[in-house]
């Protein structure tokens, strides 16, 4: 178990010195705040052992519980937003996913939108879902689209590009050919079995 978490069932008098005396309590948050080295990221790093490593991992494998590693899928998730800190209390463990949809990047705070900037609902019938995780308001989009100067450009841009245009008509026909032709059958035998009534 030693050798895929992090386990720290002891704290020399040494390092306990060394790591507290890099550790500045703010009273106001409560934070333990790391004043030494720090990450490109913001996170306090300590030696240990003979390596160096996140303070907050650490503290937390010392005093709460074993870590599992890195690549397992669960982090620490600074319950405080202030990544110098230190506090197991501010600490808890969470998945990846949970970690990023707390966070304030911006795929997490787009995640997080429930109306869209003109200020319509995102609901199943309202978005467009693509590829890339991305998501556009349905609504926006038909009016976007549905607006003069939009048709205009649309049917010149068709002009200018006709070949194209046709090029792509007849693989999107070639593609779904099969599927049209089983709908045209089964709308065939609807249409006289309804007429046969």
């Amino acid at each position: 178990m030693s050798e895929q978490y992090l386990t720290i069932e002891y704290l020399s008098t040494k390092d306990l010195t060394r790591l507290f005396s890099k550790i500045a309590i703010d009273p106001v948050s409560g934070c333990w705040n790391f004043t030494a080295t720090k990450s490109i990221g913001g996170y306090g790093l300590f030696y240990y052992g003979s390596r160096q490593k996140y303070v907050h991992r650490i503290v937390y494998a010392w005093l709460v519980a074993p870590l599992p590693p890195f690549r397992s899928g669960f982090e620490l998730d600074h319950l405080c937003r202030n990544r110098a800190c230190c506090n197991p209390c501010h600490l808890e463990l969470v998945s990846r996913k949970e970690n990023i949809l707390r966070s304030n990047w911006p795929p997490a705070i787009n995640a997080r939108k429930t109306h869209c900037a003109k200020g319509h609902p995102y609901t199943k019938e309202n978005i467009i879902q693509h590829k890339d995780g991305s998501k556009r308001c349905r609504t926006c989009k038909n009016a976007y689209q549905a607006r003069p100067d939009r048709q205009v450009k649309r049917r010149e841009w068709r002009d200018r590009n006709i070949e194209k245009v046709r090029a792509q008509n007849l693989a999107t026909y070639h593609r779904n050919a099969e599927k049209n032709k089983a709908r045209m059958r089964e709308a065939y035998h609807r249409k006289k079995a309804h007429a046969a009534d």
